[in-house]
Protein backbone atom coordinates (compact mmCIF):
# COMPACT_ATOMS: atom_id res chain seq x y z
CA UNK A 1 0.00 0.00 0.00
CA UNK A 2 1.40 3.30 -1.19
CA UNK A 3 1.76 6.07 1.24
CA UNK A 4 -1.04 8.20 0.12
CA UNK A 5 -3.62 5.36 0.32
CA UNK A 6 -2.13 4.30 3.56
CA UNK A 7 -2.88 8.23 4.83
CA UNK A 8 -6.38 8.27 3.35
CA UNK A 9 -6.99 4.67 5.20
CA UNK A 10 -6.21 6.02 7.95
CA UNK A 11 -7.59 9.39 8.03
CA UNK A 12 -10.56 7.37 6.97
CA UNK A 13 -10.69 5.47 10.67
CA UNK A 14 -9.48 8.51 12.62
CA UNK A 15 -13.16 10.33 10.53
CA UNK A 16 -15.35 7.31 11.70
CA UNK A 17 -13.84 7.12 15.50
CA UNK A 18 -13.96 10.16 16.27
CA UNK A 19 -17.34 11.09 14.23
CA UNK A 20 -20.04 12.48 17.17
CA UNK A 21 -21.91 15.44 16.33
CA UNK A 22 -19.86 17.70 14.95
CA UNK A 23 -19.51 17.50 11.15
CA UNK A 24 -15.90 17.61 11.31
CA UNK A 25 -13.52 16.09 14.17
CA UNK A 26 -11.34 18.51 15.78
CA UNK A 27 -8.25 16.73 14.17
CA UNK A 28 -9.19 17.85 10.67
CA UNK A 29 -8.41 21.12 11.39
CA UNK A 30 -5.00 22.56 11.01
CA UNK A 31 -4.02 23.04 14.76
CA UNK A 32 -2.29 26.17 14.50
CA UNK A 33 -5.22 28.00 12.80
CA UNK A 34 -7.56 26.72 15.50
CA UNK A 35 -9.11 29.38 17.76
CA UNK A 36 -7.92 30.89 20.97
CA UNK A 37 -9.13 31.53 24.14
CA UNK A 38 -9.04 35.51 25.19
CA UNK A 39 -9.58 36.41 28.38
CA UNK A 40 -13.16 35.86 28.59
CA UNK A 41 -12.52 31.84 27.96
CA UNK A 42 -14.32 32.80 24.70
CA UNK A 43 -12.95 30.93 20.84
CA UNK A 44 -11.13 33.68 19.14
CA UNK A 45 -9.24 33.48 15.66
CA UNK A 46 -6.32 35.06 15.09
CA UNK A 47 -5.06 33.56 12.18
CA UNK A 48 -7.62 31.98 9.54
CA UNK A 49 -8.78 28.42 10.26
CA UNK A 50 -7.89 26.01 7.79
CA UNK A 51 -8.21 21.93 7.28
CA UNK A 52 -5.88 19.29 6.52
CA UNK A 53 -6.29 18.13 2.80
CA UNK A 54 -6.54 14.52 3.47
CA UNK A 55 -9.39 15.13 5.90
CA UNK A 56 -10.89 17.36 3.25
CA UNK A 57 -10.48 14.26 0.93
CA UNK A 58 -11.91 12.07 3.02
CA UNK A 59 -15.04 14.17 4.20
CA UNK A 60 -15.77 14.63 0.21
CA UNK A 61 -15.92 10.84 -0.39
CA UNK A 62 -17.29 10.23 3.02
CA UNK A 63 -20.74 12.92 2.41
CA UNK A 64 -21.12 11.13 -1.19
CA UNK A 65 -21.28 7.63 0.22
CA UNK A 66 -23.95 8.96 2.91
CA UNK A 67 -26.19 10.62 0.41
CA UNK A 68 -26.71 7.33 -1.39
CA UNK A 69 -27.19 8.76 -4.96
CA UNK A 70 -28.44 6.13 -7.53
CA UNK A 71 -27.83 7.85 -10.85
CA UNK A 72 -25.96 10.46 -11.15
CA UNK A 73 -27.25 11.38 -14.19
CA UNK A 74 -30.30 12.36 -12.72
CA UNK A 75 -29.96 16.31 -12.23
CA UNK A 76 -30.54 19.39 -12.86
CA UNK A 77 -29.06 23.09 -13.14
CA UNK A 78 -30.52 25.88 -11.17
CA UNK A 79 -29.37 29.50 -12.05
CA UNK A 80 -29.76 32.47 -9.64
CA UNK A 81 -28.76 35.85 -11.95
CA UNK A 82 -26.66 38.11 -10.71
CA UNK A 83 -29.36 41.48 -9.72
CA UNK A 84 -26.37 43.97 -8.73
CA UNK A 85 -26.07 45.97 -11.80
CA UNK A 86 -24.70 49.55 -10.75
CA UNK A 87 -24.99 52.15 -13.02
CA UNK A 88 -22.06 52.76 -15.15
CA UNK A 89 -21.05 55.32 -18.32
CA UNK A 90 -19.71 52.43 -20.17
CA UNK A 91 -22.44 49.63 -20.68
CA UNK A 92 -20.00 46.99 -22.65
CA UNK A 93 -18.16 45.06 -19.48
CA UNK A 94 -20.15 41.71 -18.97
CA UNK A 95 -22.27 41.34 -16.26
CA UNK A 96 -21.62 38.61 -13.87
CA UNK A 97 -20.94 35.35 -15.42
CA UNK A 98 -24.00 33.57 -14.13
CA UNK A 99 -25.98 35.76 -16.11
CA UNK A 100 -24.41 34.68 -19.23
CA UNK A 101 -24.75 30.91 -17.69
CA UNK A 102 -28.58 31.69 -17.74
CA UNK A 103 -28.82 32.98 -21.31
CA UNK A 104 -26.90 29.79 -22.57
CA UNK A 105 -29.00 27.11 -20.66
CA UNK A 106 -32.04 29.18 -22.20
CA UNK A 107 -30.85 27.85 -25.50
CA UNK A 108 -28.92 24.53 -24.49
CA UNK A 109 -29.66 21.92 -22.10
CA UNK A 110 -27.48 20.37 -20.10
CA UNK A 111 -28.51 16.96 -18.29
CA UNK A 112 -32.09 15.51 -18.62
CA UNK A 113 -34.19 18.58 -17.40
CA UNK A 114 -33.92 22.36 -19.00
CA UNK A 115 -32.46 24.67 -16.74
CA UNK A 116 -34.34 26.07 -13.73
CA UNK A 117 -33.87 30.02 -13.23
CA UNK A 118 -34.63 32.02 -9.94
CA UNK A 119 -37.03 34.74 -10.80
CA UNK A 120 -38.69 37.46 -8.29
CA UNK A 121 -41.49 40.13 -8.59
CA UNK A 122 -42.87 42.48 -6.81
CA UNK A 123 -45.69 42.66 -4.00
CA UNK A 124 -47.45 45.85 -4.93
CA UNK A 125 -45.27 48.54 -3.60
CA UNK A 126 -44.10 46.27 -0.80
CA UNK A 127 -40.58 46.04 0.20
CA UNK A 128 -41.40 42.07 -0.12
CA UNK A 129 -40.47 40.13 -3.44
CA UNK A 130 -42.33 37.16 -4.82
CA UNK A 131 -39.24 34.73 -5.40
CA UNK A 132 -40.23 31.63 -8.36
CA UNK A 133 -38.39 28.92 -10.00
CA UNK A 134 -39.11 28.69 -13.03
CA UNK A 135 -39.53 25.15 -14.80
CA UNK A 136 -37.73 23.35 -11.37
CA UNK A 137 -38.05 19.43 -11.27
CA UNK A 138 -36.72 17.25 -8.75
CA UNK A 139 -33.94 15.20 -9.38
CA UNK A 140 -31.82 13.35 -7.34
CA UNK A 141 -28.75 15.94 -7.16
CA UNK A 142 -29.24 20.15 -8.17
CA UNK A 143 -26.39 22.13 -9.26
CA UNK A 144 -26.64 25.65 -7.94
CA UNK A 145 -24.94 28.43 -10.17
CA UNK A 146 -24.77 31.78 -7.92
CA UNK A 147 -21.87 34.18 -7.03
CA UNK A 148 -23.34 35.49 -3.69
CA UNK A 149 -21.50 39.23 -3.17
CA UNK A 150 -24.21 40.69 -0.16
CA UNK A 151 -25.92 38.90 2.83
CA UNK A 152 -29.08 38.63 0.50
CA UNK A 153 -27.74 36.92 -1.96
CA UNK A 154 -26.70 34.07 0.35
CA UNK A 155 -29.87 34.23 1.68
CA UNK A 156 -31.62 33.61 -1.29
CA UNK A 157 -29.24 30.59 -2.18
CA UNK A 158 -30.71 29.31 1.71
CA UNK A 159 -34.36 29.70 0.48
CA UNK A 160 -33.52 28.33 -2.61
CA UNK A 161 -31.84 25.05 -1.47
CA UNK A 162 -34.38 24.98 1.62
CA UNK A 163 -37.15 25.17 -1.40
CA UNK A 164 -35.34 21.84 -2.75
CA UNK A 165 -34.49 19.91 0.43
CA UNK A 166 -38.55 20.20 0.96
CA UNK A 167 -39.23 19.06 -2.49
CA UNK A 168 -37.29 15.91 -1.93
CA UNK A 169 -33.68 16.84 -3.68
CA UNK A 170 -31.31 14.03 -2.40
CA UNK A 171 -27.95 16.42 -3.09
CA UNK A 172 -27.64 20.01 -3.53
CA UNK A 173 -24.31 21.14 -4.74
CA UNK A 174 -23.21 25.01 -4.95
CA UNK A 175 -21.04 26.31 -7.97
CA UNK A 176 -20.26 29.64 -6.67
CA UNK A 177 -17.28 31.34 -9.34
CA UNK A 178 -17.17 34.15 -6.09
CA UNK A 179 -18.03 33.90 -2.87
CA UNK A 180 -18.44 37.47 -0.99
CA UNK A 181 -16.82 38.04 2.30
CA UNK A 182 -14.18 36.08 2.58
CA UNK A 183 -11.75 38.62 3.46
CA UNK A 184 -13.40 38.83 7.10
CA UNK A 185 -11.54 35.83 8.20
CA UNK A 186 -10.52 36.49 11.56
CA UNK A 187 -12.25 38.36 15.33
CA UNK A 188 -9.11 38.62 16.94
CA UNK A 189 -5.30 39.55 17.04
CA UNK A 190 -2.52 38.85 19.30
CA UNK A 191 -1.08 42.02 21.20
CA UNK A 192 2.47 42.55 21.46
CA UNK A 193 2.40 40.66 24.96
CA UNK A 194 0.97 37.97 22.92
CA UNK A 195 -2.47 38.04 24.93
CA UNK A 196 -5.00 37.43 22.54
CA UNK A 197 -7.70 40.17 21.90
CA UNK A 198 -11.10 40.19 20.46
CA UNK A 199 -11.33 42.92 17.74
CA UNK A 200 -15.26 42.49 17.58
CA UNK A 201 -15.08 41.62 13.86
CA UNK A 202 -18.47 39.98 12.52
CA UNK A 203 -17.85 37.06 10.67
CA UNK A 204 -20.40 37.18 8.03
CA UNK A 205 -19.07 34.47 5.55
CA UNK A 206 -19.19 32.30 8.42
CA UNK A 207 -22.79 33.26 9.49
CA UNK A 208 -23.87 32.46 5.73
CA UNK A 209 -22.65 29.07 5.85
CA UNK A 210 -24.43 28.29 9.01
CA UNK A 211 -27.41 29.57 7.24
CA UNK A 212 -26.78 26.35 4.68
CA UNK A 213 -26.11 23.80 7.05
CA UNK A 214 -28.26 21.14 6.57
CA UNK A 215 -29.24 22.40 3.01
CA UNK A 216 -26.19 22.79 0.95
CA UNK A 217 -23.88 19.32 1.18
CA UNK A 218 -21.14 20.64 -1.52
CA UNK A 219 -19.65 23.98 -2.67
CA UNK A 220 -17.08 24.59 -5.71
CA UNK A 221 -15.98 28.06 -5.88
CA UNK A 222 -13.28 30.01 -7.35
CA UNK A 223 -10.15 31.30 -5.94
CA UNK A 224 -11.56 32.22 -2.43
CA UNK A 225 -9.64 34.67 -0.29
CA UNK A 226 -9.08 32.67 2.78
CA UNK A 227 -8.21 29.13 3.59
CA UNK A 228 -11.45 29.67 6.53
CA UNK A 229 -13.73 29.45 3.67
CA UNK A 230 -13.36 26.11 3.16
CA UNK A 231 -12.69 25.63 7.36
CA UNK A 232 -16.21 27.28 8.18
CA UNK A 233 -18.00 25.63 5.63
CA UNK A 234 -16.51 22.19 7.58
CA UNK A 235 -17.92 23.74 10.59
CA UNK A 236 -21.48 23.59 9.01
CA UNK A 237 -21.13 19.86 7.60
CA UNK A 238 -20.58 21.53 3.98
CA UNK A 239 -17.67 20.28 1.99
CA UNK A 240 -15.91 23.09 0.07
CA UNK A 241 -13.22 22.50 -2.71
CA UNK A 242 -11.53 25.82 -2.77
CA UNK A 243 -10.20 25.82 -6.79
CA UNK A 244 -7.70 28.11 -8.15
CA UNK A 245 -8.49 29.68 -11.59
CA UNK A 246 -4.46 30.18 -12.56
CA UNK A 247 -4.44 27.22 -14.79
CA UNK A 248 -7.97 27.64 -16.65
CA UNK A 249 -6.64 31.55 -17.23
CA UNK A 250 -3.42 30.74 -17.53
CA UNK A 251 -4.70 28.41 -20.19
CA UNK A 252 -6.48 30.41 -22.02
CA UNK A 253 -4.08 33.26 -22.44
CA UNK A 254 -1.26 30.69 -24.41
CA UNK A 255 -3.85 29.60 -26.59
CA UNK A 256 -3.75 33.20 -27.60
CA UNK A 257 -0.27 34.40 -27.22
CA UNK A 258 2.93 33.07 -26.89
CA UNK A 259 4.97 33.43 -23.54
CA UNK A 260 8.59 33.24 -23.71
CA UNK A 261 9.65 31.07 -21.20
CA UNK A 262 13.17 31.75 -21.32
CA UNK A 263 13.07 35.13 -19.73
CA UNK A 264 9.65 34.25 -17.24
CA UNK A 265 8.96 34.77 -13.62
CA UNK A 266 5.90 33.64 -11.81
CA UNK A 267 5.33 36.12 -8.81
CA UNK A 268 2.22 36.44 -6.21
CA UNK A 269 1.92 39.88 -4.16
CA UNK A 270 1.71 37.90 -0.54
CA UNK A 271 2.02 34.91 1.21
CA UNK A 272 -1.88 34.61 0.55
CA UNK A 273 -1.47 33.54 -3.59
CA UNK A 274 1.69 31.73 -3.18
CA UNK A 275 0.09 28.40 -3.30
CA UNK A 276 -1.38 29.60 -7.07
CA UNK A 277 2.20 31.70 -7.82
CA UNK A 278 4.52 28.49 -6.76
CA UNK A 279 1.72 26.12 -9.18
CA UNK A 280 2.27 28.49 -12.52
CA UNK A 281 5.89 28.55 -11.80
CA UNK A 282 5.85 25.13 -11.60
CA UNK A 283 3.49 25.02 -14.88
CA UNK A 284 6.44 27.08 -17.10
CA UNK A 285 9.06 25.65 -15.14
CA UNK A 286 10.43 28.98 -14.20
CA UNK A 287 11.50 30.58 -10.95
CA UNK A 288 9.02 31.84 -8.46
CA UNK A 289 9.21 34.65 -6.41
CA UNK A 290 6.82 35.63 -3.63
CA UNK A 291 6.34 38.36 -1.86
CA UNK A 292 5.62 38.85 1.89
CA UNK A 293 2.90 42.28 2.39
CA UNK A 294 3.07 44.15 5.71
CA UNK A 295 -0.12 46.58 6.23
CA UNK A 296 0.01 48.81 8.89
CA UNK A 297 -3.09 48.63 10.96
CA UNK A 298 -3.44 52.52 11.75
CA UNK A 299 -2.35 53.99 8.84
CA UNK A 300 -2.57 51.07 6.06
CA UNK A 301 0.75 51.68 4.56
CA UNK A 302 2.17 48.73 2.82
CA UNK A 303 5.42 47.72 2.31
CA UNK A 304 7.39 44.63 1.98
CA UNK A 305 10.04 42.17 3.16
CA UNK A 306 13.32 43.11 1.43
CA UNK A 307 14.23 40.31 -1.25
CA UNK A 308 17.14 38.05 -0.92
CA UNK A 309 20.00 38.23 -2.91
CA UNK A 310 19.16 35.71 -5.00
CA UNK A 311 15.86 36.89 -5.95
CA UNK A 312 17.26 40.23 -6.72
CA UNK A 313 19.77 38.56 -8.93
CA UNK A 314 16.57 36.71 -10.48
CA UNK A 315 14.99 39.39 -11.46
CA UNK A 316 17.77 41.52 -12.45
CA UNK A 317 19.51 38.71 -14.44
CA UNK A 318 23.21 38.28 -14.70
CA UNK A 319 24.07 41.60 -16.31
CA UNK A 320 21.97 43.32 -13.94
CA UNK A 321 19.36 45.11 -16.50
CA UNK A 322 16.66 43.56 -15.46
CA UNK A 323 14.31 43.14 -18.74
CA UNK A 324 12.41 40.19 -17.39
CA UNK A 325 8.61 39.13 -17.99
CA UNK A 326 6.71 38.89 -14.88
CA UNK A 327 3.35 36.98 -14.50
CA UNK A 328 1.73 38.96 -11.10
CA UNK A 329 -0.86 36.69 -10.20
CA UNK A 330 -3.71 38.20 -7.48
CA UNK A 331 -6.98 36.97 -6.12
CA UNK A 332 -8.69 39.64 -7.26
CA UNK A 333 -8.57 43.38 -7.81
CA UNK A 334 -10.91 45.64 -5.33
CA UNK A 335 -8.69 49.05 -5.01
CA UNK A 336 -5.69 47.52 -6.77
CA UNK A 337 -4.13 49.26 -4.25
CA UNK A 338 -1.84 46.22 -3.79
CA UNK A 339 -1.23 45.52 -7.44
CA UNK A 340 -0.28 49.23 -8.02
CA UNK A 341 2.17 48.85 -4.63
CA UNK A 342 3.77 45.83 -6.13
CA UNK A 343 4.28 47.08 -9.76
CA UNK A 344 5.58 50.22 -8.50
CA UNK A 345 8.04 48.55 -6.35
CA UNK A 346 8.83 46.03 -9.67
CA UNK A 347 9.01 48.71 -12.17
CA UNK A 348 11.13 51.04 -10.49
CA UNK A 349 13.52 48.60 -8.80
CA UNK A 350 13.62 45.98 -11.29
CA UNK A 351 13.23 46.72 -14.82
CA UNK A 352 11.14 44.33 -15.81
CA UNK A 353 10.64 44.27 -19.70
CA UNK A 354 6.61 42.74 -19.11
CA UNK A 355 4.09 42.58 -16.61
CA UNK A 356 1.02 40.74 -16.74
CA UNK A 357 -1.60 40.83 -14.12
CA UNK A 358 -3.81 38.39 -14.11
CA UNK A 359 -6.79 38.80 -11.50
CA UNK A 360 -9.13 36.34 -10.73
CA UNK A 361 -12.28 38.29 -9.87
CA UNK A 362 -12.62 42.13 -10.92
CA UNK A 363 -14.37 43.91 -8.02
CA UNK A 364 -13.10 47.52 -8.89
CA UNK A 365 -13.87 49.75 -6.15
CA UNK A 366 -14.15 53.41 -5.60
CA UNK A 367 -11.95 55.40 -2.78
CA UNK A 368 -13.69 55.59 1.15
CA UNK A 369 -12.71 56.09 4.15
CA UNK A 370 -12.87 53.30 6.65
CA UNK A 371 -14.21 52.55 10.03
CA UNK A 372 -10.60 54.18 11.74
CA UNK A 373 -11.08 57.36 9.56
CA UNK A 374 -8.44 56.52 7.36
CA UNK A 375 -8.73 57.45 3.24
CA UNK A 376 -8.09 54.44 1.01
CA UNK A 377 -7.47 55.37 -2.75
CA UNK A 378 -10.03 54.11 -5.52
CA UNK A 379 -8.98 51.78 -8.17
CA UNK A 380 -9.01 54.55 -10.70
CA UNK A 381 -6.31 56.39 -9.03
CA UNK A 382 -4.61 53.19 -8.48
CA UNK A 383 -5.31 52.38 -11.73
CA UNK A 384 -3.96 55.39 -13.55
CA UNK A 385 -0.65 55.39 -11.16
CA UNK A 386 -0.18 51.64 -12.72
CA UNK A 387 -0.67 52.99 -16.20
CA UNK A 388 1.83 55.84 -15.70
CA UNK A 389 4.48 53.78 -14.44
CA UNK A 390 4.28 51.40 -17.66
CA UNK A 391 4.44 54.16 -19.78
CA UNK A 392 7.46 56.16 -18.54
CA UNK A 393 9.70 52.85 -17.60
CA UNK A 394 8.26 51.56 -21.10
CA UNK A 395 6.83 48.57 -19.61
CA UNK A 396 4.65 46.73 -21.47
CA UNK A 397 1.77 45.96 -19.35
CA UNK A 398 -1.42 43.36 -19.87
CA UNK A 399 -3.92 42.84 -17.49
CA UNK A 400 -6.37 39.81 -17.47
CA UNK A 401 -9.72 39.62 -15.67
CA UNK A 402 -12.11 36.50 -15.42
CA UNK A 403 -16.19 36.82 -14.97
CA UNK A 404 -16.35 35.81 -12.08
CA UNK A 405 -18.66 37.80 -10.46
CA UNK A 406 -19.97 41.39 -11.55
CA UNK A 407 -17.66 44.43 -10.96
CA UNK A 408 -18.61 47.20 -9.38
CA UNK A 409 -16.38 49.95 -11.70
CA UNK A 410 -16.13 49.56 -15.67
CA UNK A 411 -12.35 49.40 -16.49
CA UNK A 412 -13.56 50.02 -20.17
CA UNK A 413 -13.73 54.01 -19.01
CA UNK A 414 -9.99 53.97 -19.32
CA UNK A 415 -10.80 52.93 -23.10
CA UNK A 416 -7.69 52.06 -25.14
CA UNK A 417 -5.23 53.73 -22.65
CA UNK A 418 -5.46 49.73 -21.42
CA UNK A 419 -4.66 46.41 -22.86
CA UNK A 420 -7.09 44.35 -20.95
CA UNK A 421 -8.38 40.61 -22.09
CA UNK A 422 -11.39 39.10 -20.32
CA UNK A 423 -11.33 35.46 -19.89
CA UNK A 424 -14.87 33.69 -19.70
CA UNK A 425 -15.61 31.22 -17.13
CA UNK A 426 -18.08 29.59 -18.07
CA UNK A 427 -16.56 26.65 -19.44
CA UNK A 428 -14.66 25.96 -16.34
CA UNK A 429 -18.20 26.15 -14.81
CA UNK A 430 -19.58 23.26 -16.55
CA UNK A 431 -16.66 21.47 -16.34
CA UNK A 432 -16.90 21.52 -12.37
CA UNK A 433 -20.24 20.14 -12.68
CA UNK A 434 -19.28 16.84 -15.29
CA UNK A 435 -16.26 16.06 -12.94
CA UNK A 436 -19.09 15.68 -10.18
CA UNK A 437 -21.20 13.71 -12.15
CA UNK A 438 -18.39 11.37 -13.01
CA UNK A 439 -17.71 11.05 -9.08
CA UNK A 440 -14.72 12.67 -9.18
CA UNK A 441 -13.50 13.96 -5.98
CA UNK A 442 -11.57 17.52 -6.76
CA UNK A 443 -9.49 17.62 -3.28
CA UNK A 444 -7.73 14.35 -4.70
CA UNK A 445 -4.10 15.20 -5.70
CA UNK A 446 -3.55 14.37 -9.46
CA UNK A 447 -1.02 12.17 -10.69
CA UNK A 448 0.94 14.98 -12.43
CA UNK A 449 1.36 17.48 -10.20
CA UNK A 450 1.38 20.70 -12.91
CA UNK A 451 -2.74 19.74 -13.64
CA UNK A 452 -3.22 20.71 -9.04
CA UNK A 453 -5.74 23.42 -8.58
CA UNK A 454 -6.72 22.90 -5.21
CA UNK A 455 -5.73 26.01 -2.77
CA UNK A 456 -4.33 23.87 0.35
CA UNK A 457 -0.94 23.02 1.34
CA UNK A 458 -0.88 20.06 3.57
Amino acid sequence: MNNEAYSYAAHKRLLNRERRAEPFPRSAFIKSTLPQLDKTGHGVSVRAEAVRRMSSQVHWDYKNESLKIQDKEDYQIVVIPSSHRTPKKHNSSPVDVTNEVADILRKETIGKYPVAIYKESDFADDLEKRKMLDRQKVPETTYIIASPITERDYLLIQTTASRLKKRGVKKIVIIAPFLGFAREDKDGILDKDGRVIDTGQMLTLRAALQGLRGLVDFIYTFEPHSSATQAWAAESGIQLAPISLWKFMIGQIIEKEKINRKNLISMGPDIGRNIATKKIADYFNVPVIGLNKHRDPKTRRIWFDKLSKEQRKILLGKDRKGSKDLILYDDEGASLGTSKDVIEELITKYKPKSIRLILAHQRFTDSFVDYKGVYHDGWKKNLNRILELAQQHNVELKIYLSNSREPIGDMEEFGERINQHLINIVPYIFQQIANDVQGINPIKKPNNEKEDVILQSE
